[in-house]
């Protein structure tokens, strides 16, 4: 079944991504969008699995079968995570004269993307160093994560090779290459790719972009805003907070209108958008601060798991992250206290 298409506006498409009912038996997929303006074309966050590679096709071909071509055409991963940076082969279907497909640089590891099944285990070796993930949670939902880790390695592994990705190796987006571009009042230090602007937005992945196409006044964030998860074992709240500053302040710049996420819903209107900000940037502030409190109120434990169930018990708001997070079977607070705790100086 493809997936859904949404004309977001003239020249903004959106292809539905899908949060499932359970992890363990079906892959998270981030919706992607294809961008399209004169003879330049962009696909932002080429997503997982078929549905959105024969959605994006059969785009493609209406297209083409209406005249339209391209001389330029961008596949940009907004993050190196399995539903963001996957279906590169699409590059091969734009038919454009010149085509290129970028990842920041800190989404590589000896020269592949980190999207692959190493990867997956690897965030869960990563956690292993401050707790051990098997032992976050009660029967049966400790094989339920079991089996998610499993599904998600597997189905992406699948997925490298049906779509024959192992030999489409994408071109880094290099610190050292970063420009100060000027949009109205505001400095923008990222990099220019044909009509539009790629910056990094680092926090939930250290390789965290924004695409920004000022003339649509249309932000691109990925996994910045995403309530669900706000960062992972190698990202940094830190660095999150700051990402969702830079977003806001283009935003109240007056450069921005829409906000178009990796997963949920789509914000228009300046005030809606920085609200929306406001509202991710409070999080975390009272996410440290619960921590925080929590660690100096229980006599400084620092038994992970046992801090974090603790923390789950006195706060509300862990509590509600504990329940309610998606998906409900692995509960990202562990993460999330880790990275507090580190950013504090408690934790190596």
């Amino acid at each position: 079944m493809s997936a859904i298409h949404v004309e977001i506006t003239h020249g903004i498409t959106q292809l539905k991504g899908r949060m499932p009912r359970n992890v363990a038996f079906e892959p998270v997929v981030s919706s992607t969008y294809f961008l399209e303006d004169g003879d330049e074309a962009l696909i932002f966050d080429p997503s997982f699995g078929k549905d959105i590679s024969e959605s994006v096709i059969e785009h493609v071909e209406n297209k083409h079968a209406n005249g339209v071509k391209w001389k330029r055409a961008f596949l940009v991963a907004g993050h190196s995570h399995y539903d963001h940076a996957n279906n590169f082969h699409l590059a091969n279907v734009l038919g454009a004269e010149e085509t290129h497909i970028y990842l920041h640089e800190a989404g590589f590891r000896n020269g592949t993307v980190k999207n692959g099944r190493g990867e997956i285990v690897g965030l869960v070796a990563q956690a292993k160093a401050y707790y051990d993930p098997a032992k976050t949670l009660s029967f049966p939902n400790n094989l339920f994560m079991s089996m998610a880790v499993r599904r998600a390695s597997h189905a992406t592994a699948k997925a490298l090779k049906n779509g024959k990705q192992e030999s489409v190796v994408p071109e880094k987006l290099k610190q050292n290459d970063l420009q100060t571009i000027v949009v109205g009042d505001s400095e923008i230090h990222g990099w220019r790719i044909g009509k539009w602007i790629i910056f990094p937005t680092p926090g939930h992945s250290p390789c965290s972009v924004t695409l920004f196409w000022p003339e649509k006044k249309a932000l691109f964030v990925s996994d910045a805003t995403w309530i669900g998860n706000p960062v992972f074992v190698d990202g940094s709240l830190h660095e999150l907070r700051d990402s969702l500053e830079k977003l806001k302040s283009l935003t109240t710049a007056g450069l921005v209108d829409l906000l178009l996420p990796g997963h949920g819903q789509i914000t228009e209107g300046t005030h809606q958008i920085v609200n929306h900000l406001d509202f991710q940037i409070l999080k975390l502030d009272v996410i440290k601060d619960e921590v925080l409190t929590a660690y100096h109120g229980c006599g400084e434990e620092k038994d992970i798991i046992k801090f974090t169930r603790y923390l789950c018990e006195e706060s509300m708001l862990f509590r509600l992250l504990g329940t309610s997070n998606f998906p409900k079977m692995v509960i990202f607070a562990h993460t999330i206290v880790v990275q507090c705790l580190k950013e504090k100086g408690i934790l190596d």
